[in-house]
Order: structure tokens, then sequence, then C-alpha cells
């Protein structure tokens, strides 16, 4: 009987501890190449396509569409699960993209940083925001947001290290 409860205590720490067999794999870092020369017009086009691919998979919940240009890094850190809820807030306040505005590039190292103003549609939660707060959300013009976008040129083409709408 001793046998089998130390069996059975055995079995449970396996199951706790996520016991794997063989060694799993963590990817690479992503490898940033240094001093690349593109042209800002080519960098805005291929920032404002990842742009847009991560606005229309927010508003769809596609996970693998959103997280598809970042570095290794951020895929990682982006599961299921943040990703929903960062996508659910997202919608709550940011209805459908009325327009995106480039703003224009800054040299980062090793790396582009892309500024664009968007103007969402407003949400009802929004609107319901500005009621309650005593304003009347048809005077109230749209509001612009930040996009500030910073790519990196890595052996895999351009890839979105990190990326913020204000």
């Amino acid at each position: 009987m001793k046998i089998f409860h130390i069996f059975l205590c055995c079995c449970a720490v396996l199951i706790l501890t996520g016991c794997r067999s063989g060694k799993q794999e963590k990817p690479a870092a992503t490898q940033l190449q240094r001093g690349v020369q593109i042209p800002e017009k080519e960098i805005a086009a291929i920032g404002e396509a990842y742009f847009r691919q991560a606005i229309k998979a927010m508003e769809t919940g596609d996970h693998a569409k959103f997280t598809e240009h970042y570095v290794e890094e951020y895929k990682q850190k982006i599961t299921v699960d943040i990703f929903n809820e960062m996508s659910a807030s997202f919608r709550r306040g940011h209805g459908k993209m009325i327009q995106l505005k480039y703003l224009g590039c800054i040299n980062k190292y090793s790396g582009r940083i892309l500024l664009w103003s968007a103007i969402f549609e407003r949400t009802p939660a929004v609107n319901e925001q500005l009621r309650r707060a005593g304003q009347d959300p048809a005077k109230i013009p749209e509001t612009e947001s930040l996009v500030q976008m910073m790519l990196g040129k890595t052996d895999k083409g351009w890839k979105i290290i990190r990326m913020g709408v204000q």
C-alpha cells in the first residue's frame, strides 16, 4: 500500500511540474541588421501595410495575423489570451479606422520609428462616456490617435519591434 501512495505522489508531482520528455527548443532571438538603407517612402508603405493588417486582426480577433510581422520575442509574449483582452479593449475604444495620415520617420539605431495620425470612429461606449461627462457626442469632432511603430530589418525581412496607438 505504501508503494502505491509513493507512486501516486510521484505521478502528481510529475503532472503538476509539467514533466516533459526531451529538450524544448526556444526560438532564437531576433537578429536585427544595423545600418540598412531604404527609401523612406518604401519603409512607410511596409509599415502602413503592417499596421492595417494589425488593426484588421484586432477587429476580427485574429491572433496569428496580428503577430505575423512581429519579432519572435514579441510573438512569445503576446499569447492568445493576452491578445483577446487587448483586442476587446481596443474595440471598446476604437471603431473603424476613418483616416491614416503618415507623419514621418525617425532613424533609431537598428530600426526606424514610423509615425501616423489615425482617426477612428467613436464607439457607443465612448459616446456613453461623453454623455455621462455632460458632453454632446454630436458636437465633438472625431479625435486623432498617434500611431508609433518601430520596424527593424532582420534575416526574415522587416519586422515590427514595437507598436502603440495613443
